[in-house]
């Protein structure tokens, strides 16, 4: 499938079925990267009872469901889903009450 250049966010295919499933992904994926911050910047394992739009930047050595996707944006949306950051991405980290940008 094809995605958008920055986001990753999938685009519909003509002719395509089920086209409400792609479209509420990426609508999903949008609302993470706009919604108030990751919870966290230094977290290696995913918590056990995530609620639905939790983000996380992923820390330096992860675990679990997180393997392989250091530095990564996680967001939970009944299971992790992840966004690579690009160079001037901002996001606030609210245990730290600080914004960082990549």
């Amino acid at each position: 499938m094809t995605t958008t250049a920055n986001l990753g966010v999938t685009l519909v295919e003509q002719s395509q079925s089920q086209k409400e499933v792609t479209v509420n992904q990426a609508l999903t994926r949008v609302d993470a990267i706009l919604n108030t911050g990751a919870i966290s910047r230094t977290t290696n394992t995913p918590p056990g009872s995530p609620v639905g739009g939790d983000m996380y930047i992923v820390g330096s050595s992860p675990t679990g469901a997180w393997a392989g996707k250091a530095a990564h944006m996680a967001y939970f949306d009944q299971t992790w889903r992840f966004i690579t950051p690009h160079e001037g991405m901002t996001l606030w980290v609210k245990d730290e009450d600080r914004q960082y940008t990549y």
